[in-house]
């Protein structure tokens, strides 16, 4: 099941993106995981601006943030262990062409 963020948690989640917070970022990815029960993929999937459709990943590229999002980076912050992590990455692999 999707994650069920609100408009603030959202709005705090673009905002970071776009202003390079990356502790902040992280941070509440952490929280919102946990809660959740889900991957960070999920949360960042769900996290989009609802009148223009801009999600965090496009907050921080088109502010040059790139590096925000490596896996590496999120992984040094996050409580997610070994098998969400290949969990996640087998949902980056198959994305739209997953057979469901």
């Amino acid at each position: 099941m999707a994650p069920t963020l609100n408009e603030e948690e959202i709005d705090d989640l673009i905002y970071l993106a776009r202003v390079n917070e990356l502790g902040e970022f992280k941070e509440e990815l952490e929280k919102l995981t946990t809660r959740e029960k889900c991957d960070v993929a999920d949360i960042v999937r769900v996290a989009k601006d609802e009148q223009s459709g801009n999600g965090v990943l496009h907050m921080a590229a088109a502010n040059g943030h790139v590096g925000m999002f490596s896996l590496e980076s999120l992984r040094a912050s996050t409580t997610l262990h070994r098998n969400s992590y290949i969990h996640y990455n087998q949902k980056l692999i198959d994305g739209p062409n997953r057979d469901s």
